[in-house]
């Protein structure tokens, strides 16, 4: 088991990506390649604050026609907080179905760090399944449902929680190239997110993107996120690069 289930995961991912490539052959559709950096000012998920400090987030992603895989990581600048993913999906008209592996080490103890560990009990990687639905551009609202089933999801009898999230986010198109984001999000029962049934994440996100000169653009967006089960806030500032 310490690495049937690492290549498993690996041999799905590289499926996508092969079957990806037999669709653009098949479909001719063109084979993209993307990679990018985000520059945070903390690094907040689903309202739970991982890294106080700046951190860097670089993405490399591929998409073939309705296939995607990718990775992407998080490197905090003064904490040692180190993570990086691999995710793989599939969009069907305004469904996408997604798997994420998600991947944390401690770079304090390198001893400790073993990517290729995948035993229940030990592991640090974290399996999660993700659908999302989209409504359409003339109601700009998106369902997001995700559960992890495999890893380090544990309780403290070392079960996995399957931790579950749900979140609607709805879009707005502002004057001058502003893009608002409301937000909601929250867990159905006890798990990572909370000790119970709460909700944890509700936000505005404000974007746009500046012109730097005619060549260069740099998209900036401001985050104000409030937990209410944790009773905590953040404000996060993102650029990409």
């Amino acid at each position: 088991m310490t690495r049937i289930i690492s290549f498993i995961v690996l041999f799905m991912i590289s499926g996508n990506i092969l079957m990806a490539q037999n669709e653009t052959e098949t479909t001719k559709n063109k084979v993209n390649v993307s990679v990018n950096a985000d520059l945070v000012s903390r690094y907040v998920w689903r309202g739970l604050l991982y890294s106080p400090n700046v951190n860097v987030q670089p993405t490399l992603g591929l998409t073939a026609g309705n296939f995607f895989a990718g990775a992407w990581a998080s490197y905090g600048f003064s904490d040692k907080y180190a993570e990086v993913d691999f995710y793989a999906g599939y969009s069907l008209g305004n469904f996408t179905l997604t798997l994420s592996d998600y991947y944390n080490e401690n770079e304090l103890d390198l001893t400790e760090a073993d990517h290729f560990n995948w035993d229940r009990e030990t592991t640090t990687h974290a399996l999660e399944g993700t659908l999302n639905y989209y409504f359409g551009q003339e109601c700009p609202l998106t369902l997001t449902a995700a559960t992890f089933f495999y890893g380090n999801d544990r309780d403290v009898e070392g079960e996995n929680n399957y931790s579950t999230y749900f979140e609607a986010k709805y879009n707005w198109q502002l004057n001058d190239g502003y893009q608002l984001s409301g937000f909601a999000g929250g867990t159905p029962s006890q798990s990572l997110y909370a000790a119970d049934a709460a909700l944890v994440n509700v936000g505005l996100k404000l974007g746009r993107t500046i012109a730097i000169n005619e060549q260069i653009s740099l998209p900036i967006e401001a985050s104000l996120i409030s937990n209410p089960e944790a009773e905590d806030i953040f404000f996060v500032l993102k650029a990409t690069f």
